[in-house]
């Protein structure tokens, strides 16, 4: 045995003839079995629907307290769920388009509509209905996933038009009081560099991704925002496809302002530090654990005459003179709980000097390095 279908139709309707012919084409025996409730005005719509619950609305909108899309507005806020399906009159099928604008799910002209077309209406409206509050959910989702996000958002269609954007990106560019329209990733995020320049003069990575395909990975921008402070960002560019075409892009901003906090105080902790070492007059050089030059002072520079830039990054026993590199080596070649405090050698730089090399110990005894440091002896 087949179960049947029910559905609970609200029919309003003041016209009784009107009223009739819908009932009569509802109530043949299908696969589907249609409960009709009949009230003559809205105000009765509206308190059928606070009480009973009703899967679709059969709405004429010439009632006698309601006409036009007035009418269809009150329903729907009566019950946003419940789809609607208009009855208009035979010359007046633009009413129709005009009820479906509004929120309708669709419309049929009266004495045109015979059963089968009317059954049909109602069960595509349901449908319908059912889809769009989905895709609404969806969509409400996805904005709220958006919005929450500690990232800036932007995403546009393959002409840059920007098609989504969230409060953060908003906020990073400096723009939190304007929309979507009129935002553009080109105009609207001033991105420049260190010194203040313009970053992209011809191609934005946007537009260079939609054009090749390929996702960006950006660094060391910041944006200059209208109130003259600028934010140090990263982000990356993705593009959108569809059916294996690339229908725009996305660019996920980050804002790197406490990273580079921390990097300008490092920055200002490294040169007052640096500046401290070039004040002892003795000379002084350290070393990473594979003998690499981190750096030295002026009066190690003085030394060998040769500035600390040409010496940054290259192994000493390349750079330094022969004497400081045979130490070095030998140092380099003892396991480390021979080394001690620290290995001197007496030797000749330019006259007798004592060179002294340190290990630098991690917190684990572990070998990050060396300093060196030189004394006439």
């Amino acid at each position: 045995m087949i179960e049947l279908h029910r559905m609970n139709i609200l029919l309003v309707e003041d016209n009784p003839g009107d009223a009739r012919l819908v009932q009569l084409a509802l109530c043949a025996e299908t696969q589907v079995h249609f409960d009709v409730v009949h009230v003559a005005t809205l105000a009765a719509a509206r308190a059928h629907l606070s009480q009973d619950p009703v899967d679709a609305v059969l709405l004429d909108l010439s009632l006698p307290d309601s006409i036009g899309m007035d009418t269809v507005k009150s329903i729907m806020e009566a019950a946003p769920a419940v789809p609607i399906v208009v009855l208009t009159g035979l010359d007046d099928s633009e009413t129709g388009y005009e009820a479906v604008k509004e929120g309708a799910q669709d419309y049929l002209v009266k004495g045109h509509a015979d059963g089968d077309l009317l059954r049909r209406s109602l069960l595509y409206a349901q449908y319908r209905k059912a889809s769009q509050i989905l895709i609404e959910r969806l969509h409400s989702r996805n904005e709220l996933i958006l919005e929450s996000l500690g990232e800036g958002v932007l995403g546009v269609d393959r002409q840059g038009r920007t098609i989504f954007l969230n409060p953060e990106l908003l906020r990073i560019a400096g723009l939190e009081n304007v929309g979507t329209e009129g935002f553009s990733a080109k105009t609207s995020l001033n991105e420049v560099d260190l010194q203040g320049d313009a970053m992209w003069h011809d191609e934005h990575p946007i537009e260079a991704t939609m054009n090749d395909g390929n996702a960006r990975r950006i660094s060391d921008v910041f944006i200059d925002r209208p109130d003259g402070t600028k934010i140090p960002v990263e982000y990356i560019v993705s593009p959108i496809r569809e059916h294996g075409k690339i229908e725009g892009a996305v660019a996920v901003l980050r804002d790197v302002s406490d990273r580079q906090h921390a990097f300008d105080v490092l920055q200002r902790q490294l040169g007052f530090h640096q500046k401290m070492i070039d004040a002892v007059p003795v000379p002084l050089f350290y070393l990473d654990s594979e003998g690499v030059v981190l750096g030295c002072n002026l009066a190690f520079e003085s030394v060998l005459d040769k500035p600390s830039h040409t010496l940054l990054g290259q192994f000493a026993t390349e750079v330094f003179p022969e004497t400081i590199a045979n130490v070095i080596a030998t140092v380099q070649g003892e396991p480390l709980e021979k080394l001690g405090a620290s290995h001197c050698e007496k030797i000749d730089v330019d006259g007798p000097v004592v060179l002294c090399l340190a290990p630098i110990l991690d917190r684990g005894e572990g070998l990050l390095g060396f300093v060196g440091s030189m004394s006439r002896g």
